[in-house]
């Protein structure tokens, strides 16, 4: 979320921030350092596209 943003987040009641976590960023690639991690998932599910027959 914007920097900018956060005034807005400190303005809302505690009990609806309860288990959420938020990163305040200024730039876009702050963002992709957060959400593009190197782990691993678990049972990650396979999404590439298969070639089919005709």
């Amino acid at each position: 979320m914007s920097v900018e943003n956060k005034k807005n987040i400190d303005e809302i009641q505690e009990l609806y921030l309860k288990g959420l976590t938020f990163h305040y960023v200024n730039d876009v690639k702050e963002v992709f350092a957060i959400a593009l991690t190197d782990e691993k998932v678990a049972d990650a599910i396979d999404l590439s596209a298969k070639k089919t027959s005709k």
